[in-house]
């Protein structure tokens, strides 16, 4: 009897430790500076790639390197709006994804999605939008090590 109970906590335990909902990412890095201009925010340059700004109809700019990754940057009045604006004009996109999340863990708004091959993850730092988009893990991979308000745990 008790080998069978130490083995029912051993798997619950086990699948509660990889429904982990925490981001795998470290972002606890302070924002921007409020008198930020997007260029000031995201990297000029990845490996070969100059970033190539494009301003979004409903706000914010997004910056393609290549063919296959972006960044997008915006800044809003508060954490509050930021988030709200996160859930109705860039979600829809995450949500097209196959497989997606997004909520808040430890008071941090953040969302990823991933599927056909391109990976995405967003999150709201205070009051600035951050999201960023590959079309593969490599893609994905060469945003993180370059963009400085995300680091890996």
């Amino acid at each position: 009897m008790n080998r069978n109970i130490f083995l029912i906590i051993t798997i619950l335990t086990t699948f509660l430790i990889s429904c982990n909902p925490s981001p795998e990412f470290n972002l606890n890095i302070p924002p921007p500076p409020d008198n930020s201009w997007p260029e000031d925010i995201y990297p000029p340059k990845i490996a070969t790639d100059t970033a190539v700004p494009i301003t979004k109809e409903y706000g914010g700019t997004e910056a393609f390197y290549g063919n296959d990754k972006s960044i997008y940057v915006a800044r809003m009045s508060t954490q509050v709006e930021a988030i709200s604006f996160f859930q109705k004009y860039i979600l829809p996109e995450f949500d097209s994804l196959s497989s997606n999340y997004n909520g808040i863990v430890d008071e941090q708004f953040y969302a990823k999605a991933n599927g056909n091959g391109k990976k995405y993850f967003g999150w709201v730092n205070h009051r600035y939008i951050f999201v960023l988009k590959g079309n593969s893990d490599k893609a994905f991979n060469e945003l993180v090590d370059n963009f400085k308000y995300i680091s890996r745990k």
